[in-house]
């Protein structure tokens, strides 16, 4: 441990199983299609070899996420100081 900091594993970790069952989400379509990034963003880095390769998944993955329509409704409401209007 440096400092306060643990160190981080440079290879592949096990994760649980994820707690999210995509055929079950009742969350609306907009929701969905976030969870569902971020759950195959997330195995997808605990798999990586090496942590250089994990954290590139990781801004891949919020990449991907910010370029949603659910992100777009959401920036734009804030900008505009209005409530976001997520599709069903």
């Amino acid at each position: 441990m440096q400092g306060n900091l643990p160190v981080l594993p440079e290879e592949k970790i096990e994760l649980p199983r994820s707690p999210f069952r995509m055929n079950r989400w009742r969350g609306a379509a907009p929701e969905r299609e976030a969870v569902a990034i971020t759950v195959k963003t997330i195995q997808a880095a605990a798999a990586a070899a090496k942590l250089k390769d994990a954290l590139e998944i990781g801004y891949r993955g919020f990449g991907e996420i910010a370029c949603t329509a659910a992100a777009k409704e959401g920036i734009c409401a804030f900008l505009e100081k209005r409530r976001p209007v997520f599709e069903k």
